[in-house]
């Protein structure tokens, strides 16, 4: 009787792991392109697929644009995640690590920053 109940204690936990094991990838999958990300978390906030009529309003103009560039910025952002996907292949990685990215490029930007207000005459 106690080796059963321990058994089923232990296959309940297993299950709910596994549970939040799959909740961790789908939001790591997330996170692999720059703008899935927010846009998930933003759909979480709203409490899952339930929008607003202003947040309606929002994602039909982000889908048709604001601007007579529109068409050409979202094949310029097609062509560029092409290029990151091939760039993030040749160096080893299945994904863009667009989370490592970001941060290299912030730090890059940080440093370049401090070097120019050293450079300043005050």
């Amino acid at each position: 009787m106690r080796f059963e109940t321990l058994c089923r204690e232990l296959q309940e936990e297993i299950i709910e792991n596994l549970r939040a094991l799959d909740e961790i990838n789908d939001y790591l999958e997330s996170m692999e392109l720059p703008f899935d990300f927010f846009k998930s978390q933003h759909n979480v906030q709203a409490g899952g697929d339930i929008l607003t009529k202003e947040e309606m309003e929002d994602l039909e103009q982000e889908n048709t644009g604001d601007n007579k560039y529109h068409s050409f910025e979202k094949s310029y952002e097609k062509s560029m995640d092409a290029v990151a996907e091939k760039v993030a292949l040749q160096v080893g990685y299945r994904h863009v690590p667009w989370l490592g990215v970001t941060y290299f490029m912030i730090t890059i930007q940080m440093i370049l920053s401090f070097l120019t207000q050293f450079h300043r005459k005050d």
